[in-house]
């Protein structure tokens, strides 16, 4: 006698059950051991069934109304195509402990409640479903895909210790579903992808001490996913990649002592997203993308530098906790890890940015002095002449005092040129000289000398001003300093031309670096 003969006799007792609120419970479920279809197709074998036919027929079916408990089915087998799409549910749907040796369909149903929870299923279809209440899917494994595209809970989705197969392919698909409630999926395995693109979740995603497999694949993803109340992973260990771009969450992203691996390849992506406090203590060493990530609050290791490697141009950062928090060298070499050749300014720019908000200005000065060379590293060959000399005069503007180190040695050169071309040197006023050291001739019964110029003693033409190499370079190269310049001396027409051209020359010199040292001490060349 096949099933179908039982149908009538089927349907009259999930009625009576489902009309006195009581539980059809048949004693029978597939035991933990049964990991496979063949396994479940076994074992099923020797359980008299229920009928998915007999289940859709009660449910369709003119009957008296209801408990508000619902159909309640424990610990049952179930055979065929359950499909129950396209009808409006007024009452919830437990199978608690069932087997299901075909797919279930829901698909755009609607429904109070539903609880599969502890059951053993293959394919689930929840595309478009309306859930009012909760979905019970605790300890649930699958053999297939649960999918509940652009499905609508009002309440919770509970997961916690699933176990989902579907090797190289996707176990869970909640791609523009909107849960009300959170994700609860604490203790969950995972044999395949969860795809979650843009997902709404009004609560948390929890997929705490998971053990998430995909590997070369992906194990999540929450692409445009928005998780109102963060997403907690601690202890979670993934295998495949960790795909978040554009994550939107106010709270958390809680990876503390989580491994995630995908070989050296990236294995968290975060790209894009918005995080309210990302705890990136991982277990094991990470190499994660925040590219153009926004980040309230960054936790990293208090004792250690990160480990992994790291892309983070684009990314905005409100505060950093750990040791990257004050080791300014250590933060360096995180952002350093992927790519030397990366020539990006940004991300060392970033936190600099931290840095100064956080009270530590020379750290944030040194981690905005590497961004510059950076930027030198990327910049066109015939404009890294003037920005090496920038570096080599002025740090790039953020060690300004260098320059007066220059302005010293430039001062120094125009002293030694001076001093050592003295005979170069003749007085502004000939004949005022000539004057004074004939006046001091007659006084002395000497011959005056011919013709005067700075190499000869002051003592000669005592009413004229002495020449003074010091007082002339300085009048001569700084102008700030102190006194009137008077020009009572001047470089000879037939001087050398050395003497002609470095003057004005280290005179020019001095004059920009002093400008320099001026804007540098009053914050002018400082770039942010």
């Amino acid at each position: 006698m096949n099933s179908a003969d039982h149908a009538p006799d089927w349907a009259t007792r999930i009625a009576a059950s489902a009309q006195t609120g009581s539980v059809l419970h048949l004693g029978s479920v597939a035991p933990d051991y049964v990991l496979s279809t063949e396994m479940l197709n076994e074992y099923c074998g020797a359980i008299p069934p229920i009928p998915a036919s007999a289940i859709r027929a009660v449910i369709v079916g003119e009957h008296a109304t209801f408990d508000p408990r619902g159909l309640r089915i424990h610990r049952a087998h179930i055979s065929g195509y359950l499909d129950l799409d396209h009808i409006d549910i007024d009452y919830p749907l437990h199978f608690v402990a069932c087997t299901f040796d075909a797919d279930i369909s829901l698909k755009r149903a609607k429904i109070p409640e539903l609880a599969l929870h502890d059951s053993h299923t293959q394919n689930i279809n929840l595309n478009g479903t309306t859930i009012n209440g909760d979905l019970y899917a605790s300890k649930l494994t699958t053999h297939g895909e649960m999918t509940a595209v652009r499905a609508q809970f009002d309440g919770s989705f509970d997961l916690e210790g699933a176990v989902l197969h579907n090797p190289g392919k996707r176990v869970l698909t909640l791609n523009s579903a909107s849960v009300d409630g959170g994700i609860y999926a604490d203790k969950l395995t995972t044999y395949g992808e969860i795809s979650a693109i843009r997902v709404q979740i009004g609560s948390q995603l929890e997929l705490r001490d998971s053990q998430l497999n995909n590997p070369d694949g992906t194990v999540i993803t929450l692409d445009g996913a928005t998780v109102t109340r963060g997403v907690y992973a601690e202890r979670t260990i993934a295998k495949g990649v960790f795909n978040a771009p554009a994550l939107k969450t106010d709270l958390d992203v809680n990876l503390h002592n989580a491994t995630i691996n995908n070989g050296d390849d990236i294995s968290l992506f975060l790209q894009s997203a918005t995080i309210g406090q990302l705890i990136l203590l991982p277990a094991a060493p990470v190499n994660v993308n925040l590219g153009s990530t926004k980040i309230a609050t960054l936790v990293t290791p208090e004792n250690a530098e990160p480990a992994g490697t790291l892309i983070a141009t684009g990314w905005e950062l409100g505060d950093i906790h750990g040791k990257i928090r004050t080791d300014h060298r250590a933060a360096h070499r995180w952002i350093d890890t992927r790519s030397k050749k990366n020539t990006k300014p940004q991300p060392w720019q970033a936190i600099a940015t931290v840095y100064e908000r956080n009270g530590h200005p020379d750290k944030a000065r040194r981690m905005r002095f590497t961004a510059a060379n950076k930027v030198t590293r990327s910049s066109p060959h015939h404009s890294k002449p003037l920005r090496w000399l920038y570096l080599a005069i002025a740090g790039h503007g953020y060690y300004p005092l260098i320059a007066v180190i220059w302005l010293a040695a430039t001062i120094a050169a125009g002293f030694v040129l001076v001093e050592t071309n003295r005979e170069h040197f003749i007085p502004t006023s000939t004949a005022a000289a000539q004057q004074s050291a004939a006046a001091h001739a007659i006084t002395t019964g000497q011959e005056p000398p011919a013709p005067i110029s700075a190499a000869v003693p002051c003592e000669l033409y005592p009413d004229y001003p002495c020449f003074d190499a010091t007082s002339y370079t300085l009048n001569t190269f700084t102008p700030t300093a102190t006194g009137v310049i008077r020009p009572d001396w001047a470089v000879h027409a037939n001087a050398p031309v050395p003497l002609k051209a470095g003057l004005p020359a280290l005179r020019i010199t001095a004059w920009i670096l002093t400008a320099l040292i001026i804007a540098g001490v009053t914050g002018l060349l400082r770039k942010h």
